[in-house]
């Protein structure tokens, strides 16, 4: 059987990585008064409680020890996700739900495509999104 307490604690730290990582385009949002800035504020809500949560239920107490069957869980899942909290600030410009989650998901593996229409009249915040995804990514 798996342990999953080692599982959870790495979802929680790429939980929080991910949502500390969107403060930088919140910023840019938030300078420019554009109104995906509450978009920004709930994925980065959203990801940092999931991840406190994820890192509270592995119990500190244990010993990490991470074996190959717990990594390749942690990547499936971790995969499945994280799209789910970046995908958020793209429905401030309008994108449906699956189409915020093939944009997240499309950076993230950088494979270049995208589902979203007039990139040139973006918010700066959601274009420095896109490009901080596809550098995590290709990272």
């Amino acid at each position: 059987m798996i342990r999953i307490a080692p599982v959870l604690r790495v979802l929680g730290g790429i939980f929080i990585g991910f949502g500390l990582f969107m403060i930088p385009p919140l910023i840019f949002d938030w300078w420019d008064s554009a109104p995906t800035v509450g978009y920004f504020v709930g994925a980065i809500a959203a990801a940092v409680f999931a991840g406190a949560v994820c890192i509270v239920l592995s119990g500190s107490g244990e010993t990490f020890d991470l074996n190959r069957k717990q990594a390749f869980l942690a990547t499936a899942l971790g995969w499945l996700l994280v799209p789910c909290f970046t995908a958020i600030p793209f429905l401030g410009v309008g994108a449906s739900w699956v189409d915020g989650y093939f944009e997240s998901a499309s950076g993230i593996t950088t494979t270049g495509s995208t589902a979203l229409v007039g990139l040139d009249t973006m918010p700066e915040g959601i274009l420095l999104w896109r490009s901080l995804l596809q550098w995590v990514g290709g990272y």
